[in-house]
């Protein structure tokens, strides 16, 4: 049986934690457990080269989950057409945004949209879009 390496990252506003647990046949192991503390003088969260190499080590991981923990940071998976030109699937995730954060100005955010799949029978594209307020 090939490894099973699994491993959960989570954000908050100040702390990101790691964890990463092989699955067995007879039971699963704890094999790395880290918190990152965000000074705060910085202004964003990140991994430190150091922290990337310890993760790195393990090779491939078979899952991987991510939770972001803040008022200031969004995910969420929305269609759209696939016809829909740029500039209409921006609009479309303006519009999908601001049914979650009815305050919602585009400005205000650092957006970053990423296509995963294509749905060609009912001709849309899954969306993978995430927001930090800037």
């Amino acid at each position: 049986m090939a490894k099973d390496l699994r491993t959960g990252i989570t954000f908050s506003d100040d702390k990101t934690q790691i964890a990463v647990v092989e699955f067995k046949a007879d039971g699963m192991e704890l094999k790395y457990l880290d918190e990152l503390i965000r000074l705060p003088e910085q202004a964003l969260s990140y991994l430190s080269e150091a922290t990337v190499k310890s993760l790195s080590s393990f090779g491939k991981f078979s899952k991987v989950g991510v939770s972001i923990e803040t008022s200031n940071a969004m995910m969420q998976l929305f269609p759209v057409e696939t016809n829909f030109s740029e500039s209409q699937i921006q609009e479309q995730l303006d519009w999908e945004w601001k049914q979650y954060i009815p305050q919602y100005v585009s400005s205000d955010f650092q957006r970053t949209n990423i296509m995963l799949s294509t749905n060609a029978e009912s001709q849309t594209v899954t969306v993978l879009s995430s927001l930090v307020k800037v």
